[in-house]
């Protein structure tokens, strides 16, 4: 399969990183959130996503957008931060024009593109001390 997903820290499971190698078809980045929604549902808290698309060089055919928006409406609640890895320039700019477009309700947390998986933890680690330092004053 071109696009799995797997947890990033099996210890702790609060990233969920999606693979995405080569060519690829949307049956299976279908069965790949299916996948991670069942990995959701298998631990209580937020759950943040790394969607590693660095080593797939297109989306396969179809009107992405319409698969953008089912994307959106298929986060699981606990969902938050989501990073992607990809440097594609139209890909961003697609992303951009979708998000002005259509908001999915459901995508609660951060939008991130980044150029590399190190830089992706990274950026995790600072918006969840983010969240925890707002979620603190909310309780406080």
């Amino acid at each position: 399969m071109a696009v799995c997903v797997v947890w990033d820290d099996e210890a702790t499971k609060q990233t969920l990183h999606y693979i995405y190698e080569g060519s690829w078809t949307w049956d299976e980045h279908y069965q790949a959130i299916k996948d991670g929604l069942a990995l959701f549902d298998t631990v209580p808290h937020i759950v943040d996503m790394i969607v590693d698309m660095s080593q797939s060089p297109k989306f396969p055919p179809g009107n992405v957008f319409s698969h953008f928006r089912s994307i959106g409406n298929l986060y699981h609640a606990r969902a938050g931060h989501t990073i992607i890895l990809n440097e594609n320039a139209f890909l961003r700019s697609m992303f951009t024009t979708f998000n002005k477009i259509y908001k999915p309700n459901r995508v609660t947390g951060k939008v991130v593109f980044v150029a590399d998986l190190d830089e992706a933890r990274k950026i995790l680690v600072q918006l969840r001390q983010s969240r925890l330092e707002a979620e603190n004053k909310t309780s406080s």
